[in-house]
């Protein structure tokens, strides 16, 4: 009986002890003083192949001692971080954030992450001398001296937001006057534009840092998580992914961070360029719940890079890629582009390969050149050199973006390039350039045309008011454009196929609020255009536009309009539906949009 008994208990300890044991291996708690030290508590985490960590709850703050980032966390799997109550805060604005590389499954949830030191400056335009091109600039306290060669942003005092109708002020050379008044030297174009634009002594003024980090980088990373997730005071982009398998979620905040020690005013911006950028991956990104607000540049751009041809032989083709690894691999969809832009085919990479380099460009230099070779699976038609080749299949294709909040930012809401997107349930608000642009851009070497894009249900609200686009040479005419990459050249074989513009809210839009050009197949249903063109506006004047137009459509085939009501439209509104020469089968232009009048 007695042996029985300790039997028994001797299973229960066995069990209990192999209880405790699993629960140790599958989280952790770990406390840490600086990012060193975290560094090394993760990296030693996932050594040991712990599922969970949960980092005590501070402040965590300095910079890296031999590391680009704060943290460098390569080759996770299958772990979670709970950084709940976390901050991590960087001493030095040139460093950049967290860094993920090749990792799969790997969730960061709570952090808050910010640069003590702005990793960019700001302050008011005192005085202007645009015969010489200077302006004048007070620097707030607190905040760090201009770099030189950056560019900043004229903000109205009252809003403090990006100042209508101005062009970005763009400079070569800083010259310090005293302790906190500069000099800045504009580039040769600059004063005839400013002519009109500055009020000295009520303008602020921020200024991009031109050596910071990413806040949070995911470099080849495949179904990685960032939830609840806050970053402040970005160096270059809030988040950047890159490459890889992709499928990774986002779920976080990027905006204004604290003041600096010793500042009296709050920062004007939150990072000094993107909110978000995908560039290269196999799956696109998926987007929900995140507040983007106050960057210096795009909020989301998804894209692919495009490839030079050298030369095309019936099935064979030759390339040169732009890094020296391959982008293309068996299987891969591939589309051609002239050097007009112009699309001119697509096909399948049966094989491909590294070519010997029997090419020569001079103004690139010959130890970066790579050079390869595909066959594909069919015959090609006759490929131009200097032509542009793209797959859709590392463009982030499938992406998704909804019930987010982008607002008050310089440039484009949305600024698409992938496939099967889908972008709903979204507030943009106070996009300087657009609220939503797809379109390639081969001066970015950034591809590509979309197809099967569907924007439905967001509202679009005060879009396109500064940076320049409110000018009569601008080539950005809506608040949501679907378009080629410039005007001058020519129409691309209707590169957008199969676009879906459903539901959407157009609310105190000015100018043309909808263009659609190099498009087929574009539905345009049951969205609501509200308070349209209340102000004058000159966009897109000098190229042969007419702002006073609703919605602009040009180079596009089977484009349906249909159950689309215009509310409370303002004096500057002349025509609902301008058509283009080179719009066919269009149908209803006469019924498709509709004013309504308010009843008594």
């Amino acid at each position: 009986m007695k042996l029985a008994f300790c039997r028994q208990l001797l299973a229960v300890a066995l069990t209990a002890f192999a209880t405790v044991g699993a629960a140790f291996a599958e989280g952790i708690t770990i406390t840490a003083r600086t990012p060193d030290e975290l560094q090394q508590k993760l990296m030693e985490a996932s050594r040991d192949k712990v599922k969970k960590v949960r980092i005590t709850p501070g402040v965590i703050r300095g910079g890296a001692t031999d590391r680009d980032h704060l943290l460098f966390l390569k080759g996770l799997q299958d772990m979670e971080i709970d950084a709940t109550g976390v901050s991590l805060v960087s001493t030095d604005p040139t460093r950049g954030g967290v860094f993920l590389r090749d990792c799969k499954r790997v969730t960061l949830r709570g952090l808050l992450y910010y640069n003590e030191i702005p990793p960019f400056t700001q302050g008011r335009v005192i005085g202007a001398n645009l015969k010489d091109g200077t302006l004048e600039v007070e620097i707030d306290k607190g905040y760090p001296a201009p770099d030189a060669n950056s560019v900043g942003y004229l903000f109205d005092p009252d809003t403090r937001r990006w100042k209508p109708g101005v062009y970005d002020i763009y400079y070569n050379k800083v010259m310090k006057r005293s302790d906190r008044v500069y000099g800045i030297r504009v580039n040769g174009d600059m004063p005839a534009k400013l002519k009109t634009d500055l009020t000295p002594g009520r303008d602020l003024i921020a200024i991009r840092g031109t050596r910071g980090r990413m806040a949070i980088t995911l470099d080849v990373c495949e179904n990685c998580r960032l939830e609840n997730v806050t970053i402040k005071s970005a160096g270059v982009f809030g988040v950047q992914e890159a490459g890889g398998n992709g499928g990774n979620y986002f779920n976080y905040t990027l905006t204004y961070g604290p003041r600096p020690k010793g500042a009296t005013v709050d920062p004007l911006i939150s990072s000094v360029a993107d909110a978000f950028h995908s560039g290269g991956t196999r799956k696109g990104p998926t987007l929900e719940g995140c507040l983007l607000e106050g960057m210096c540049d795009d909020a989301i751009p998804i894209h692919s890079s495009y490839m030079l041809v050298m030369q095309a032989d019936g099935r064979k083709l030759y390339y040169l890629a732009r890094q020296n690894v391959n982008p293309l691999k068996p299987g891969m969809r591939i589309r051609l582009f002239d050097p007009r832009e112009r699309f001119l085919c697509e096909a399948v990479v049966k094989s491909t390969d590294k070519a010997e380099s029997g090419f020569r460009l001079p103004h690139l230099p010959a130890d970066k050149l790579v050079y390869y070779r595909l066959e594909s699976d069919r015959d090609l038609p006759v490929i131009p050199a200097g032509s542009r080749l793209s797959t859709p299949d590392t463009a982030g294709s499938g992406f998704v973006v909804r019930n987010c909040v982008i607002r008050n930012h310089r440039a484009r809401g949305f600024l698409i390039k992938a496939d099967d997107g889908l972008i709903e349930n979204n507030l943009i608000e106070g996009s300087t350039v657009a609220g939503l642009i797809a379109t390639p851009q081969f001066g970015w070497n950034e591809s590509c045309y979309s197809r099967n894009l569907t924007i439905r249900n967001n509202t679009f609200r005060s879009n396109s008011y500064s940076t320049g686009v409110t000018k009569p040479e601008s080539y950005v005419l809506g608040a949501v454009n679907i378009k080629s990459d410039a005007p001058s050249k020519g129409p691309a074989g209707y590169g957008h196929q199969n676009i879906r513009i459903l539901g959407n809210v157009f609310e105190n839009q000015d100018g043309t609020n909808l263009h659609i050009d190099n498009a087929q197949d574009v539905l345009v249903e049951g969205n609501r255009f509200i308070r349209p063109q209340w102000n004058p506006s000159d966009r897109g004047r000098a190229l042969g536009y007419h702002p006073e137009a609703l919605i602009s459509i040009d180079k596009v085939e089977r484009v349906t309009f249909r159950n689309n009501r215009v509310e409370s439209p303002g004096p500057y509104l002349k025509t609902l539906i301008e058509v283009g020469p080179d719009a066919t089968d269009v149908t209803g232009v006469d019924d498709g949009v509709v004013v309504v009048r308010p009843t008594k």
